[in-house]
C-alpha cells in the first residue's frame, strides 16, 4: 500500500513539472513610445463629446 501511494504521488509531481513546459511559437515584441503627450481629463473629454442616446450605436472591435 505505502509503495502505490508513494509512485502515485511521484507520477503526480512529475505530471505538474511537466504540465508547466508550454512551447509557444508565436513571437514577441514590444512597441516603444516615439512622444508623450497631456492630454484633458476625462471629464471634459466627455462634456465635449456627450453621447446621444437616441443613436443606435453599432459594436465593433478596435483595430489594436
Amino acid at each position: 500500500m505505502k509503495k502505490a501511494l508513494l509512485f502515485i504521488s511521484c507520477a503526480l509531481l512529475m505530471s505538474n513539472g511537466f504540465a508547466q513546459r508550454i512551447k509557444n511559437n508565436s513571437p514577441s515584441g514590444f512597441v516603444t513610445c516615439s512622444e508623450f503627450h497631456i492630454t484633458k481629463p476625462l471629464s471634459e473629454i466627455f462634456a465635449a463629446n456627450p453621447v446621444d442616446e437616441s443613436k443606435i450605436y453599432k459594436k465593433q472591435e478596435s483595430e489594436d
